[in-house]
């Protein structure tokens, strides 16, 4: 099986649903509102940076931090180059409803190289780390019909950390992984010196 060819497609599935799913939730909390505000509307203005930084009450909807818990190197990616190239930042984001065309667009392509580089690297290892994917795939399927039933509820905030958390521990496996190697790899080019 290709799974670097497998993976990106169904992340990016998944991805395209809680988009899906991130709209209608905005559509419903903006539809519950006596002024209504508009749907669809992208606003790249610069803004005081300040006033957003500071602006700590204001989250994402629930599909939103599914789509960026759910691919966490390519959501800092993202982060890193809206800091860096555009206008009002990482936070740009909240200017546009349901969500950012540029934001989405940049997260869509940097998650595809992502879920690639990891089919690459699962193709050449044992079943063990297939099945932890497969499963972290299935973790990702199911996040589409929780971040809308539970959305801002403590069930929901538990999901989203444990998608964190899942990233956080493949990535110090992966770091204790690459130590180990290099560790090897220079006691045995000590033994063979003597």
């Amino acid at each position: 099986m290709r799974f670097r060819y497998l993976l990106p497609v169904v992340n990016l599935v998944i991805d395209a649903a809680l988009l899906i799913a991130a709209v209608h939730v905005v559509d419903a909390d903006r539809l519950a509102r006596r002024n209504p505000y508009p749907l669809w509307h992208q606003s790249y203005e610069r803004i005081d940076p300040n006033w957003w930084r500071n602006d700590c009450w204001y989250r994402p909807q629930a599909p939103v931090q599914a789509i960026t818990s759910g691919t966490l190197p390519a959501t800092l990616t993202v982060a890193a180059i809206f800091e860096a190239f555009i206008p009002n930042g990482a936070t740009g984001w909240r200017l546009s409803t349901p969500f950012d065309f540029r934001w989405a667009g940049l997260h869509f392509l940097c998650a595809a190289l992502c879920w690639y580089t990891i089919g690459r690297w699962l193709e050449s290892r044992g079943s063990i780390w297939k099945k932890i994917v497969a499963i972290y795939v299935v973790a990702r399927v199911l996040t589409i019909p929780a971040s809308m039933m539970l959305e801002y509820d403590s069930w929901w905030m538990l999901c989203y950390m444990l998608l964190i958390l899942a990233w956080t521990i493949f990535a110090m496996a992966l770091v204790v992984t690459v130590l180990l190697r290099l560790w090897r790899r220079f006691s045995s080019a000590k033994v063979e010196a003597r």
